[in-house]
C-alpha cells in the first residue's frame, strides 16, 4: 500500500482501522514519519516559493540601498569605546522602505554622542535603535527601551566606504541565505509536525478510555499506534493553516486540537465496532 493511499485511510477507512492494532507499532511510526516528511516538503515548497522570490529581490537590493542610507560624508570613529562623528547634532539613518503596511519607525538609528540618553528624544526620533558616545537604546516588542550590555568594540572608523567594503565581504555568504532558508524551512516544519507526537500521548489515554466506554479493549499501546493515524486529518489541515492566509496559522497552536481530532477520526472509523479484523489487506 503506498504512502498516499495510507493518509487516505488513514483520514476515513472503517476496515483500516480494523487491522491498525494487530501489525507492528514500528509500522504506525514508519507510516507518521513519512507523512512528517511529505507534508514538510510540501509546505516548504509551498512557502519557499511564495517568499524567495522577494529575498531573492531584497538581497539584491540590500547593498545599495545600505550605502544609500548612510548620510554621505558621515563618519563614525569608535576609540576606547567611545562614540564620536564628524557632524554636530544627531544624525538619523532611515528605513525609507516607501509604500508598505508595516508600522515601522521612521529611521533604522539615530547617533546622538552630543547628548545623555533621553526617553522623550529617543520616542521623538522615531527609531528602533539610538547610540549615544558610549551606549546603544532599542525598542523592544512590548513598546519599552532596552539598555545593550557593554561590549568591548574595537576601534574603527565607519564611512560609506567601509559600509561598502563590509558589504563586498558578505555578499559571498549572502548568497547561501536562500539554501540555508529552505532547509530551515524544511526542519522547522518537521519539528512542528514532531510535536504532534506529544499531543498523542494525551490523545492515546483519550481513545483508550473511550474504547473502555464503549466495551472495547484497547491497550495504551494500540490506542497511540492508531493515534499515529487518527491524527492524520490535524497534521493536513495545520498545513494548509500554515501555507494559506495569515489569520488560519493560529489554528495551529489551538491547544489539544490533536486530541480532539484524533478522537473523532477514531469514533468515525469505528463506530460500528469495527475494532475487529475485517477483509482488507493489512498496513504493508
Amino acid at each position: 500500500m503506498s504512502i498516499f493511499e495510507s493518509i487516505g485511510k488513514s483520514i476515513y477507512s472503517p476496515s483500516y482501522y480494523a487491522h491498525i492494532k494487530d501489525e507492528r507499532l514500528s509500522a504506525s511510526f514508519s507510516y507518521f514519519v513519512s507523512l512528517a516528511i511529505i507534508v514538510s516538503l510540501v509546505a516548504t515548497a509551498a512557502i519557499t516559493i511564495r517568499v524567495l522570490p522577494l529575498a531573492k529581490t531584497t538581497l539584491q537590493n540590500l547593498g545599495p540601498e545600505v550605502v544609500e542610507r548612510f548620510p554621505e560624508g558621515l563618519v563614525v570613529t569608535i576609540k576606547n569605546q567611545q562614540v564620536s562623528t564628524n557632524v554636530s547634532g544627531a544624525v538619523a539613518i532611515p528605513f525609507n522602505l516607501g509604500t508598505t503596511t508595516l508600522n515601522l519607525p521612521t529611521n533604522f538609528l539615530v547617533i546622538d554622542t552630543e547628548n545623555p540618553f533621553d526617553e522623550t528624544r529617543f520616542r521623538n526620533a522615531s527609531t528602533v535603535l539610538y547610540l549615544t558616545k558610549d551606549t546603544l537604546y532599542g525598542a523592544n516588542e512590548d513598546g519599552g527601551i532596552e539598555q545593550s550590555e557593554k561590549v568591548e568594540i574595537p576601534d574603527v572608523t565607519i564611512d560609506r566606504a567601509t559600509v561598502l567594503r563590509w558589504l563586498g565581504e558578505l555578499t559571498p555568504i549572502l548568497t547561501w541565505l536562500p539554501f540555508i532558508f529552505v532547509f530551515a524551512v524544511f526542519f522547522a516544519a518537521l519539528w512542528l509536525i514532531s510535536l504532534v507526537l506529544l499531543e498523542l500521548l494525551l490523545a492515546a489515554l483519550v481513545i483508550m478510555l473511550t474504547s473502555r466506554i464503549r466495551g472495547e479493549s484497547l491497550s495504551y499501546k494500540e490506542s497511540y499506534q492508531i493515534s499515529l493515524h487518527a491524527v492524520t486529518l490535524r497534521v493536513l489541515l495545520g498545513t494548509v493553516a500554515v501555507i494559506g492566509p495569515g489569520f488560519l496559522a493560529a489554528f495551529v497552536f489551538m491547544p489539544f486540537l490533536g486530541v480532539a481530532m484524533s478522537l473523532i477520526i477514531f469514533w468515525i472509523n469505528t463506530s460500528e465496532s469495527l475494532l475487529h479484523k475485517k477483509n482488507e489487506t493489512p498496513i504493508q
